[in-house]
């Protein structure tokens, strides 16, 4: 409520994104220590994580498949940009399986994780075309 004033309560959310598993779990371990022992004797402290992934470094294939998607993209007159999204993406489950994984080959738009959060649908075309090409070019299917 003011400065030099101890509250009966007091909360903190945080967010972290990691490139590597080393990196966050050192992190993630600091933090539980602090949280597990506070500097001031008469406080308690308790930690939760919600929405946890697993970091999102690219794996072993990962550039074959950036390079075969540049392909397509170029078969298309498409510019395709290589991104690497914050460590926050579902995509980081199958890069921690092994499997290579492209993160924000989604359709185009603006204003991520707000109310007026909007995708450009003229994008949602190009995508399918990219990905139809891309599958055609460079995967048997049977």
């Amino acid at each position: 409520t003011t400065t030099n004033v101890i509250p009966d309560l007091a909360t903190a959310s945080f967010e972290f994104r990691f490139w590597d598993q080393d990196a966050e779990s050192r992190t993630l371990d600091m933090i539980r220590s602090i949280a597990a022992h506070p500097a001031n004797s008469g406080c308690q402290a308790s930690l939760k994580c919600h929405h946890q992934r697993p970091a999102g470094s690219p794996v072993e294939g990962t550039d074959e498949l950036y390079a075969m998607v540049q392909d397509a993209a170029e078969d298309l007159d498409q510019q395709v940009d290589k991104e690497r999204r914050g460590g926050t993406s579902d995509a980081n489950f199958l890069i921690a399986g092994g499997v290579p994984t492209l993160d924000g080959m989604g359709p185009a738009g603006a204003l991520d994780h707000s109310s007026q959060e909007c995708i450009l649908t003229e994008s949602l075309f190009e995508r399918v075309q990219l990905t139809t090409l891309l599958i055609a070019k460079h995967f048997r299917i049977n």
